[in-house]
C-alpha cells in the first residue's frame, strides 16, 4: 500500500512472536522463542512466505525448533499482529524496498544517476532480499567478501548486503544519517 502513515519499525520482534505463538495456542520456552524468531527471520529473507514455511524448511533441510507447520502458524499470525499494528520489522524494510526498485524503474533510475557506487561490508551474510537492493539501486557494487572486486549488474542477484554504504556521486549532497 502507497500512502498514509509510515508504520512504527519494531525495535524488537520477540515479544510480538510471543504473543503470536500465545494467539495460536502455544507456549514457547525462551530457547524456542529465540529461536522460532530466528526462522521468521530466516524465512523472511529467503522470500518464503508463512504458508510456504514448512516446505521451504524440510527442502532447505532445516533443524526447526518446533513442528514446521506450528511455526508456519505462528508466523502468519506475526504477521497479522504487525499488520494490526501498524508496524515492520528489519526483514520488512528490506522486502518493502527490493518492492519499491523492482516496481518503480524511475526511482531505481534516481537512485543510479545520484550513487555511483556503494560497498557491502559481510558480504558472504546477505539475503536475497538485501541483495535486491543493493543491485536494483546502483549500477556497481564492491563487495569486501573476498577480492573487493566491483561487479556489475542490471538485474537484481539472489543474495542481499546487511551494511550498505552509499557514495554520492559528483555534485549531489550525501544522503542524511
Amino acid at each position: 500500500m502507497v500512502g498514509g502513515d509510515l508504520p512504527r519499525l519494531l525495535d524488537r520482534k520477540v515479544q510480538i512472536v510471543a504473543e503470536a505463538a500465545a494467539a495460536c495456542g502455544l507456549r514457547l520456552d525462551r530457547t524456542e522463542l529465540r529461536d522460532v524468531t530466528g526462522e521468521i527471520e530466516w524465512a523472511k529473507v529467503t522470500q518464503t512466505v508463512p504458508a510456504d514455511y514448512p516446505a521451504a524448511a524440510a527442502k532447505s533441510l532445516r533443524e526447526a525448533p518446533r513442528d514446521p507447520a506450528e511455526i508456519g502458524q505462528i508466523y502468519s499470525m506475526y504477521e497479522q499482529l504487525k499488520r494490526d499494528r501498524s508496524v515492520i520489522d528489519f526483514e520488512d524494510v528490506l522486502l518493502l524496498t527490493v518492492g519499491i526498485l523492482q516496481e518503480r524503474h524511475d526511482i531505481a533510475e534516481q537512485i543510479r544517476r545520484q550513487y555511483q557506487h556503494f560497498v557491502v561490508d559481510e558480504y558472504q551474510d546477505v539475503s536475497r532480499s538485501s541483495s535486491g537492493c543493493s543491485t536494483c539501486g546502483s549500477a556497481s557494487a564492491t563487495t569486501s567478501a573476498s577480492s573487493a572486486t566491483p561487479a556489475r549488474r542490471s538485474t537484481p542477484s539472489p543474495a542481499p548486503p546487511p551494511t550498505t554504504c552509499w557514495t554520492s556521486a559528483p555534485g549531489t549532497p550525501a544522503p542524511r544519517s
